[in-house]
């Protein structure tokens, strides 16, 4: 026979947003003022205590990936530290990495060698073992410069 404890693990919230976590946190907190039976309060406090702690665990998940993110935005910057052309690096408030490389970028000389702006990101980001990280390459964004959807940006000005 399955225990009731072991059916109730500390996953059962795993599958659920902040959000709605919180929800669910207000609508205990008014179940537990209806509620008065003594059994029925104990339990709802104990449902109330597992649901804030499953959402100190996410909140804590989302401060370590958003770490994890800024890392990579700071590996991109070092490798992209002495191109020769202007580049902007951006990490949006979705975590997400844009490189802006300007108006017009895929008909400027790659002054590195051969091949197009894009082409000398794509080699030097392959070189950090980051070729397929969803990082977009782009001419700009609106997001560039913008407080409100940034997380970090980095401007480099090499020249071209």
């Amino acid at each position: 026979m399955i225990k009731l404890k072991e059916l109730l693990s500390e996953n059962t919230y795993a599958k659920f947003t902040r959000n709605e976590l919180a929800l669910y946190i207000g609508d205990l907190s008014n179940m537990l003022k209806s509620v008065r039976n003594p059994k029925s309060i104990q339990l709802i406090k104990q449902d109330l205590k597992d649901v804030k702690a499953a959402l100190a665990k996410k909140k804590n998940e989302s401060i370590s990936e958003a770490k994890h993110n800024k890392k990579i935005f700071d590996k991109v910057a070092n490798a992209l530290k002495d191109i020769k052309f202007k580049a902007t690096i951006h990490l949006n408030d979705d975590d997400k990495i844009t490189i802006g490389l300007g108006r017009d970028y895929f008909k400027k000389k790659n002054p590195h060698g051969t091949g197009a702006l894009d082409d000398e990101i794509e080699s030097r980001l392959k070189k950090i073992g980051l070729q397929n990280a969803g990082i977009d390459i782009m001419a700009s964004s609106s997001d560039f410069n913008d407080k409100k959807y940034t997380k970090a940006q980095k401007d480099i000005r090499g020249g071209v």
